[in-house]
């Protein structure tokens, strides 16, 4: 009969002695993982291991043997050693439980501990005017391996009106992100060596293939991807995913007002090519400007870059009075009641009243098509000023 006092010698559940407890090598296969284990988060896989490892050394194979039933004293003992087997089984599995639960915590918490460090990051990258600060961002930025901190260093990167030192950082952190981030090690390349020929029509095709459909919507693509259209000098296009990246914008609250300056940016430059058409005796192709660049504003943007009232005057270059004061008649609604706009609404009313006109002589309607035609040219020339300033 095995006394239970006097252990297997080499057993796993041999008695620990003084010395055995004072000797350091007992403890390192175990307790050492464990105090490491809450010194930095470690993965589920290694957890399990050590979870694996707990049960395969306190769960010894004897006692997982099973032995022929009876009633003497043997069969009492495998009774007792059967009872121990599961009480030291279920410890295991109740250990094993709760390293794994403390793993997906662990590495939960790791997880949204980097998502806030990121956006942090970002939001420094972008946000802030001090030169040391963004360089640091994004040197931070280089080690997230995350699709939005690689589109911002890109835009970093890209960023003509950038410190030389921010840029130089952008395009460090982005090689560094290459050599870790694997999944995108080959996207990473092709977008650096775009950035390095500038060649932006290239980096919108990347972009576009690799981080947009398939539920991806990153408001960091749209707004790279709109910025990249503007270095085209592609003022429509780029507008379009500016709207796109207001609208995920809104979510992610990643852009303060870079969305809405990239906004006025665009909308300057397509009524300013309509004023430089109208400008030069083009007024077909102004009016067709003009209604590319009014297409999907609202009416307080209409408002503010006076949309009808550049469309009421390029009616009257084209003769067109009976829709020019239908867009005038906009534009008052819109506040836009200067001295000249009330002249030219007088005018058009004078014309176009069929009694009044009928009365009018030849000689006197070329006078008022001329009134007309200074008048137009006068607003032309205040709203293109204005335009000029805007964007210089």
């Amino acid at each position: 009969m095995i006394d239970r006092r006097d252990p297997v010698p080499g057993h796993p559940l041999r008695a620990t002695t003084n010395q055995d407890s004072a000797d350091p090598r007992m403890k390192t296969p175990l307790i050492q993982a464990l105090q490491s284990m809450f010194k930095r988060p470690h993965s589920v896989l290694e957890l399990l291991l050590l979870g694996g490892f707990f049960l395969c050394t306190f769960v010894s194979p004897d006692l997982l043997a099973t032995t022929p039933p009876g009633n003497g004293p043997a069969a009492v003992e495998a009774d007792d050693s059967t009872v121990i087997m599961a009480v030291l089984f279920g410890l295991a599995l109740v250990v094993l439980a709760a390293l794994v639960v403390g793993g997906l915590v662990l590495w939960g918490k790791k997880q949204d501990d980097t998502k806030h460090m990121m956006s942090f990051c970002i939001k420094y990258l972008i946000d802030t005017q001090d030169e040391t600060e963004r360089c640091n961002a994004a040197t931070a930025l280089g080690d997230a391996n995350e699709p939005g901190a690689l589109l911002v260093l890109l835009d970093a990167t890209s960023d003509e009106n950038a410190e030389d030192s921010v840029r130089e950082a952008a395009a460090a952190a982005l090689s560094v992100m290459g050599q870790k981030y694997r999944k995108f090690r080959k996207v990473i390349k092709n977008l650096t060596s775009a950035v390095e020929d500038a060649d932006h029509q290239k980096i919108i095709d990347i972009l576009s293939s690799n981080f947009e459909g398939k539920g991806k919507k990153y408001v960091q693509t749209a707004y790279v991807i709109s910025r990249e259209y503007m270095r085209l000098g592609n003022y429509t296009d780029a507008r379009e995913w500016i709207r796109v990246a207001a609208f995920r914008n809104r979510k992610n609250h990643t852009y303060g007002k870079q969305i809405r300056k990239l906004a006025d940016t665009c909308n300057e430059r397509l009524f300013g090519e309509g004023d430089r058409l109208f400008n030069t005796g083009y007024y077909h192709d102004a009016k067709a400007q003009y209604a590319v660049a009014s297409h999907g504003l609202g009416d307080a943007e209409k408002k503010r870059f006076a949309s009808y009232l550049r469309e009421a005057c390029v009616y009257c270059k084209l003769e067109d009075y009976q829709d020019a004061d239908q867009a005038l008649l906009q534009a008052l609604q819109h506040h836009h009641e200067t001295d000249s706009t009330l002249t030219l609404n007088k005018l058009l009313q004078k014309l176009l009243d069929q009694s009044e006109s009928a009365r009018l002589t030849e000689q006197e309607r070329e006078q008022l098509n001329a009134q007309i035609d200074e008048c137009v040219s006068d607003i032309m020339r205040k709203l293109t000023l204005a335009t000029y300033f805007f964007t210089h």
